[in-house]
């Protein structure tokens, strides 16, 4: 499949609305409730009839910057419109995170998140947006700390994907407006096997007194969710909490949910 992938079939899928989006739910232990939902692009492939997963893509979305932009502006519309629907239905979902590469445009970045939020009556906290950890040193700080802060000012929540958890990226990640990082199951197992696993906890710490939450991502086991949540992580997201879904089955979920608390408060 990645050998049938090319800059221009991406285009055209993208001209033939054969992208879609699926969401993960984001599980709260403290609440014990859904505090958001993360989306993950998927492309209908129109010939195999499968299903391309967005991590088999990123290699040809790093090979033409206006790919990259189009499918970050469409992304961003797809997930406010959809939680837009998902308001206007009455239910509870938290935010809606959207994985962005773009983040490079600076002021044209800027402009398009706030031209797609004014499309949507959502409020701006309930976009978050992930910027992968490689922006924390693709270039000079600054550049990013600015487009962070104006998105940050009109209200826009922001995140760290894939946090690699270097000494320098906890250091970089503390000067930023970012309320969230978030850790992979793979780069965790990695962290507590190494000699940094009691300074990981104790910057988990350091982080959330700073108003930045971690995130557990991949969790897949009771007890690798149980270590996490030992270590002070309370928010987490997994298979298994809930494997990712199509707009319509979180769209049942979400009335499931909805109609389970109506019945408890009878």
């Amino acid at each position: 499949m990645q050998s049938e992938i090319t800059v221009q079939k991406l285009f055209t899928a993208l001209s033939n609305r054969e992208f879609v989006l699926h969401y993960q739910p984001l599980m709260d232990t403290d609440s014990g409730g859904l505090s958001g939902v993360e989306s993950l692009l998927r492309w209908q492939h129109p010939a195999s009839k499968s299903v391309v997963l967005a991590s088999k893509l990123v290699p040809f979305l790093m090979q033409d910057d206006s790919l990259a932009v189009a499918l970050d502006d469409w992304a961003v519309r797809a997930a406010l419109t959809q939680g837009g629907e998902w308001q206007q239905q009455g239910f509870a979902f938290g935010s809606i995170a959207v994985n962005v590469l773009s983040w490079y445009r600076g002021d044209a970045f800027v402009a398009m998140i706030t031209k797609a939020l004014s499309t949507t009556a959502l409020h701006p906290g309930q976009l978050t947006l992930d910027a992968h950890d490689t922006v924390l040193s693709a270039g000079p700080l600054g550049v990013l700390m600015r487009v962070m802060h104006e998105l940050a000012q009109r209200g826009v929540t922001l995140a760290i994907d894939n946090f690699s958890w270097t000494p320098a990226h906890v250091e970089k990640v503390m000067q930023l407006p970012v309320q969230f990082v978030k850790v992979k199951a793979e780069q965790w197992a990695v962290l507590m096997a190494s000699d940094r696993a009691a300074m990981v906890k104790k910057e988990i710490r350091m982080l959330q007194k700073g108003g930045i939450r971690v995130v557990a991502v991949g969790v897949e086991s009771a007890d690798k969710q149980t270590e996490q949540y030992k270590s002070g992580i309370r928010l987490f997201q997994g298979n298994f909490y809930k494997s990712p879904l199509t707009a319509k089955q979180l769209t049942c979920l979400l009335d499931l949910v909805q109609r389970t608390k109506q019945a408890y408060q009878l």
